[in-house]
């Protein structure tokens, strides 16, 4: 809403191999293997914030908030991932959001803002949001911003085919009969743990980004996903991907 009342231009991108950017806060070490060559049963220590470490986004969130902080931006009261700073011309304030590793530029000129990050990172994805965060933009023909989950929801549903290699439509996210708290069935192995975590971050993201209509059936679903979810809890997690016309937009 600001950037089209200010007629701005937006700019996003992503922040390639992002963790390792940033040090790691871990005292960290391992045993060189045989593909470190001669190097074989050195202690190798960890100096950069690897994926898979407990603290390596906090490290790289810090490390890029640094960096606009070099660049004159502060974070704002509201949102600390939004950051913004006064404009040249001192007429307006120019914005930057980031999410992980992802960020949007708003500004009259977001080309050199995206350059100064350049300078700093790798950055791939560049290019205006017509995908970001989930959400698929457009402008209609007024000029006016629009959003939607089209392309993530479609997403979904192609993971669902591909492990499940079956799809079943529903009418509502969770019928009458569903009660997952009172399920008894036998718990999910770990493989099937795994899946039913990745069904619920999916869908708490779905919800995040616009379907607040099935937010309180994945309410309810994701109350056990943390401990081994049951069997039938572990397939209507999975129904509420295949809702009918859970892909429009």
């Amino acid at each position: 809403m600001i950037a089209h009342q200010n007629n701005f231009k937006a700019l996003c991108g992503d922040v390639g191999n992002a963790f390792i950017t940033a040090d790691t806060r871990e005292k960290v070490y391992f045993i060189a293997g045989r593909e470190f060559g001669e190097r074989q049963g050195m202690t190798v220590i960890i100096r950069k914030a690897l994926y898979g470490l407990a603290s390596s986004a906090t490290c790289f969130h810090a490390h890029f908030g640094d960096t606009l902080r070099s660049l004159g931006f502060v974070p704002t009261r509201f949102d600390n991932d939004v950051w913004i700073r006064l404009s040249k011309d001192k007429k307006a304030y120019e914005y930057v959001c980031s999410h992980l590793d992802g960020f949007c530029i708003f500004s009259r000129d977001p080309q050199l803002i995206m350059n100064q990050i350049k300078s700093e990172f790798t950055v791939k994805s560049e290019g205006p949001p017509e995908y970001y965060l989930g959400n698929d933009f457009k402008k209609d023909r007024k000029g006016r911003w629009c959003m939607s989950c089209k392309t993530y929801i479609k997403e979904g549903i192609r993971r669902i085919k591909n492990i499940f290699d079956t799809l079943i439509k529903h009418d509502i996210p969770m019928v009458t009969r569903d009660h997952p708290k009172l399920d008894e069935s036998k718990h999910l192995d770990d493989d099937e743990h795994t899946k039913y975590q990745m069904l619920i971050g999916m869908l708490k993201w779905i919800v995040t980004i616009g379907r607040i209509d099935i937010a309180f059936a994945v309410s309810s679903l994701s109350e056990a996903r943390s401990h081994g979810q049951s069997i039938i809890c572990f397939w209507l997690s999975k129904e509420i991907f295949q809702q009918k016309d859970s892909h429009r937009f």
